[in-house]
């Protein structure tokens, strides 16, 4: 395997991305020079430098400590609400809405669905966030609305069921509500869709 075949094979795993365009992204850093190259690789290595996860919602941010700035804001920690994303994308979507005040817990990726088995990141950080927040008092599912989503949706509902009743405590669950179309992803959606979706959320249902 040649140089091209393997940064072909590494491309490829990116989402979205099949051989054919993996194969192009190869060729435009081939014909964009030495310098444009070694800009991306530099890039590339200040990810791990200057990015870090955050310890409480599991977004990465740029910057000091380990918790990020919406985390370490105590006005939005005392909001009661927390919001479950996919990924770190549909958080700053939602953060553009401006229509939000809460804490977020990115789980990175659905659940497929053959497997049953919530091994999202990290299972026990979920568990420890939702025990943590003392104040909490909603939980909102803002899943894509998917077949996949709505699998994933589910099972995180069913944890959220589980540490409730463990905390003799009532969280209302709910999911975002009109506005956002059947199959959509919330990276895609516009910020008044969103907006609408955040606005007219319901019941997440038993």
């Amino acid at each position: 395997m040649n140089e091209v075949e393997k940064l072909t094979r590494l491309f490829e795993m990116f989402p979205g991305v099949g051989p054919r365009q993996a194969r192009r992204f190869v060729y435009f850093l081939l014909k964009n020079g030495h310098e444009y190259r070694r800009n991306l690789l530099q890039a590339v290595q200040n990810l791990s430098r200057n990015i870090q996860e955050c310890e409480k919602c599991s977004r990465y941010f740029a910057g000091e400590g380990y918790k990020c700035s919406i985390c370490a804001n105590p006005d939005r920690n005392n909001s009661g609400q927390l919001m479950i994303v996919e990924k770190d994308v549909d958080l700053e979507q939602m953060e553009k809405v401006s229509a939000y005040n809460g804490i977020y817990y990115v789980l990175g990726a659905k659940v497929k669905l053959t497997d049953n088995n919530y091994d999202i990141r990290s299972k026990d950080k979920l568990i420890k966030i939702l025990h943590d927040y003392e104040n909490l008092r909603e939980v909102i599912l803002a899943l894509p609305a998917t077949t996949e989503g709505e699998h994933t949706a589910r099972i995180v509902k069913n944890i959220v069921k589980s540490v409730a009743i463990e905390k003799r405590k009532n969280i209302k669950i709910t999911m975002l509500g009109r506005g956002l179309s059947t199959g959509s992803e919330l990276e895609y959606a516009d910020s008044e869709t969103l907006r609408n979706a955040l606005e007219s959320r319901v019941d997440a249902g038993n």
